[in-house]
Parts: structure tokens; C-alpha cells; sequence
């Protein structure tokens, strides 16, 4: 079973990852792994970053991130099936590496909205 996590692994495991990237000034983007018995640790297939102009809302980053997650899975699903890929080929991840993140707290969330909307993030 594969998974597109909507932030870098293994950067930023867990919940509201991609405000943590926003929060930490970090870059945002998507990541395809296999799913194993530990919190989006399994092994990386593919990472993908995304650019935004200073004029994009908060909002539209959120929306676009996942938009191209679920295009960035259809695609890796298909290039998967062609190919037939083996699972134990991709780059396993460190538990060592990142962290896992809870959802952040609504003060930071806000915190996020105001200086994106404000001064934009790229």
C-alpha cells in the first residue's frame, strides 16, 4: 500500500505537516512511500517540491498541495505498474531523521495564515 503524504519525508511526519513546513520556513511539497507498521516511515518512492509566488494565499498552498498529491499518486501508481517496481528498491528512511508532528495548535495556525497572507511564502 503506498501513501502521498502531503509534506517531506521523513522531515516531517504526522499530522498538519504541511503547516509545519509553513511554521518552520521549511520547503513544501509532497511524498509518495510505502506504507509500513510505523508512522509514514516507510520507504520513499518519490518527493516532489512545489514553488509558490509571493502573492498565494495560504489557503490556495494548502489546496494545491494536495491536488498535486493526488495527481502525484495516479502517477506513481502508473509508472509503478509499468515498470514493475520492487518495493525494497526505494530509499528506506531513518528513524532518526525528522519527527513526527501532532497537529498543530490553533495559535500557530493562525500565526500561519496571517504571515502568508501578509508577506506570502515561497
Amino acid at each position: 500500500c503506498i501513501n502521498v503524504h502531503p509534506a517531506i519525508l521523513p522531515l516531517y511526519r504526522g499530522a498538519s505537516s504541511t503547516e509545519w513546513s509553513i511554521y518552520n520556513s521549511d520547503r513544501v511539497g509532497n511524498t509518495v512511500h510505502f506504507m509500513n507498521k510505523n508512522y509514514d516511515e516507510g520507504p520513499i518512492i518519490k518527493i516532489e517540491y512545489y514553488k509558490f509566488s509571493k502573492k498565494t494565499k495560504y489557503y490556495d498552498i494548502r489546496r494545491t498541495v494536495y491536488e498535486k498529491g493526488i495527481n502525484l499518486g495516479l502517477q506513481t501508481l502508473s509508472y509503478m505498474q509499468k515498470n514493475k517496481l520492487d518495493h525494497r528498491k526505494f530509499k528506506i528512511q531513518s528513524k532518526n531523521e525528522g519527527k513526527i508532528y501532532k497537529p498543530i495548535p490553533n495559535k500557530k495556525l493562525k500565526f500561519i495564515i496571517n504571515k502568508v497572507n501578509k508577506y506570502g511564502y515561497i
